[in-house]
């Protein structure tokens, strides 16, 4: 999707409904809700409206890291590394150490037993690659205290209304750490919840 955002324009000035051109929009402006992409085209896009909320939904969610996709990636990589869900859930891109080009050293807080470290194996690293490459465009619109968490994700489609930026550029959805991980034990969940409120709506990893 990064790549045919390269091959768009803005979709006031090709008057067009296509993955192309919202992507290039949602690459410029963040995780573009429907009704935040209906105000911006307004009369320039003639196309139906559900046509043009499905279309942002789609590019926004094939871009952008859902919270579901999120806690997929969580999951997986606690099964590929053995680290536990709560020394997973407050990891920080500082936690991750390069240790060479295919090699990182995982640092994480084991809530029994303190601080630990890890050398993932290849699939964990992998995966890790990939997570960082796809939440990287997302990170360029998260709050600068929160932009230093390993996990965060767009906010859903529904909690995203608000209208056009005064600018007359569309109003970006917020990308949001989760908190909701099953898994994770009561305690670890409070101590984040509590922490999200701080941040008005954010949370530094869940």
């Amino acid at each position: 999707m990064l790549a045919l955002a390269a091959s768009g324009v803005d979709p006031r000035v090709s008057q067009r409904l296509c993955d192309a051109d919202v992507a290039w929009l949602m690459l410029k402006d963040g995780p573009v809700s429907g009704l935040a992409f209906r105000n911006y085209t307004g009369s320039y896009v003639h196309r139906r409206l559900d046509a043009r909320y499905e279309t942002a939904r789609r590019v926004r969610e094939a871009m952008f890291p859902t919270a579901q996709v999120q806690v997929a990636y969580r999951l997986l990589l606690g099964m590929y590394s053995g680290v536990v869900a709560d020394g997973l859930a407050e990891l920080t891109l500082d936690d991750v150490d390069w240790a060479g080009d295919a090699t990182i050293v995982l640092d994480y807080l084991k809530r029994r037993t303190g601080p630990e470290s890890v050398t993932l194996p290849g699939k964990a690293v992998r995966l890790l690659e990939r997570w960082l490459a796809h939440s990287s465009p997302l990170r360029r619109f998260a709050p600068d205290k929160l932009r230093g968490a390993l996990w965060i994700a767009a906010e859903s489609q529904a909690n995203c209304t608000r209208s056009c930026r005064p600018e007359g550029g569309p109003a970006a959805c917020r990308p949001s750490a989760d908190t909701c991980m099953p898994s994770v034990p009561q305690q670890a969940r409070h101590r984040r919840h509590r922490h999200r409120r701080s941040h008005g709506g954010w949370s530094a990893g869940s």
